[in-house]
């Protein structure tokens, strides 16, 4: 008898697949280059799947900062008028910037903002206060790193398990949940 795991389709759809690479191999073609948002980013995931819930918040956060500028700046494209129209806008807390630039777009929800908003609370206590998250924090900081990846250029960002288990399924299977 084979016993097999896995954790969900949901985690599933987060692994690359054969179209991702080749969206990935294009976005490369035509210059594409991580910026450093996407490299805390992952960083910061690979600390939330390693279970380190503190250093994750720090470096989810930085992620947050660094792509809301990352994000702008590629909007404005540099022009003046504009970049001086908003500097009153980094003077905003992380918390309000956050909650101002996400409302607006279309692919992340109120709840999801409102999650995101929290997990940048619970960066602020452990920068602050020394706290240590508890264990129910990683859907809190997922939903944020989630928020993140929507403000960042190029390809989509993906946040597979680590350790999502064995899985044996037939190919008809695999294809319907890849289609979901």
């Amino acid at each position: 008898m084979i016993s097999v795991t896995m954790a969900s389709d949901r985690s599933f759809r987060e692994f690359i697949s054969k179209e991702d690479w080749k969206e990935v191999a294009q976005q490369i073609r035509e210059g594409y280059k991580p910026s450093g948002a996407a490299f805390i980013l992952a960083k910061a995931y690979q600390l939330l799947d390693e279970g380190n819930l503190k250093y994750a918040l720090i470096e989810g956060v930085s992620a947050l900062e660094l792509a809301l500028g990352e994000f702008i700046r590629q909007k404005l494209r540099n022009d003046k008028y504009l970049v001086d129209e908003i500097k009153a806008f980094w003077n905003l807390p992380s918390r309000s910037q956050l909650a101002a630039m996400a409302v607006g777009r279309d692919r992340i929800s109120l709840e999801q903002v409102k999650g995101s908003l929290e997990a940048v609370e619970m960066r602020n206590k452990v920068i602050h206060e020394g706290w240590n998250p508890p264990d129910d924090a990683k859907a809190k900081l997922s939903t944020l790193l989630e928020t993140v990846a929507e403000f960042l250029a190029g390809p989509r960002f993906r946040f597979p398990p680590g350790n999502s288990g064995n899985a044996t399924k037939p190919v008809e299977i695999w294809e319907q949940q890849a289609q979901k």
